[in-house]
């Protein structure tokens, strides 16, 4: 079994074509769920890493670049989220 988030969500996704049975449908939808916090985790876990060493206004270009413009009234952690969303 695949344990990369994204590849496992795939293979998930695949199986679950194939399956008509409640019980393995929601077993496949428990896993699937397991699967996309843990990508999601990691790409926040990245975003924070490559943004831990940059200043507000490097930050701030960052995001805008990434077309999550760091809005007034955000902290830098929802800034940083948001990247990460859109990662």
């Amino acid at each position: 079994m695949e344990t990369n988030p994204t590849a496992l969500l795939l293979e998930l996704a695949a199986q679950a074509r194939r399956v008509s049975d409640p019980d393995s449908l929601h077993d496949l939808l428990s896993r699937c769920h397991r699967a996309w916090c843990e990508g999601v985790a990691d790409v926040q876990a990245g975003a924070d890493r490559e943004t831990a060493s940059l200043s507000d206004v490097q930050l701030a270009e960052r995001c805008a670049a990434a077309g999550v413009p760091w809005e007034e009234g955000m902290t830098r952690g929802e800034a940083v989220s948001a990247l990460a969303f859109v990662t």
